[in-house]
């Protein structure tokens, strides 16, 4: 057995991220890349966040396996829930201001989803991770200054934690702290060796 199983067909990350990118790298996986065109608001924002983040993750997937249908896709999404709400990516830096004082002093969870489509159909299958964050009590002059460095805008929560996000939390608690980054390592190799398992 080897330390990080290879799948019979070539991987590709349905992800822009450079940090996701960079996971991957570090393992040593041999990927390609090719940003989904899935359209995240075509799903309703309701209900349960870990049923939410899922159905994303397999849309932008799905999409990338669709210009890809010979190989394996892996794909992820985020969301925060915070008492009952449900926070995605904030689009500016007006909205990342106030989604980061409505979580100022607050605990609240990270919820991820990671999911791997094959070439055969039905050949799907998905993991979800949820950390605890606790963030600092911070002002919103604090807030503003963090948003306009780290420029989180394509963060569901507005914040960069492989960057100056960090320094917003007292605590983080959770199973991979590659989970935070978006996409965790331990579920990554999961998925693998599931699909290679007959």
């Amino acid at each position: 057995m080897t330390l990080i199983p290879t799948l019979p067909q070539p991987l590709v990350l349905a992800s822009s991220s450079q940090y996701r990118r960079q996971v991957l790298e570090r393992l040593g996986v041999s990927f390609e890349v090719d940003a989904p065109t899935f359209d995240e608001r075509s799903i309703p924002w309701q209900g349960d966040a870990r049923s939410l983040v899922t159905e994303i993750a397999f849309g932008k997937a799905r999409s990338v396996l669709a210009q890809n249908p010979d190989k394996y896709v892996l794909g992820g999404d985020q969301v925060v829930h915070l008492d009952g709400e449900i926070l995605g990516k904030p689009g500016d830096e007006v909205e990342a201001v106030r989604q980061l004082k409505k979580l100022s002093g607050r605990v609240h969870e990270l919820v991820t989803a990671t999911v791997l489509v094959g070439p055969m159909q039905g050949d799907e299958r998905f993991a979800t991770m949820i950390h605890s964050m606790t963030m600092r009590h911070l002002d919103e002059n604090a807030l503003r200054s963090y948003v306009q460095r780290d420029r989180p805008i394509d963060c569901a929560g507005s914040y960069r934690i492989e960057s100056l996000g960090s320094a917003l939390f007292s605590t983080m608690h959770g199973p991979d702290h590659t989970g935070i980054i978006g996409l965790p390592v331990t579920h990554v190799i999961s998925l693998i060796e599931s699909a290679l398992t007959p």
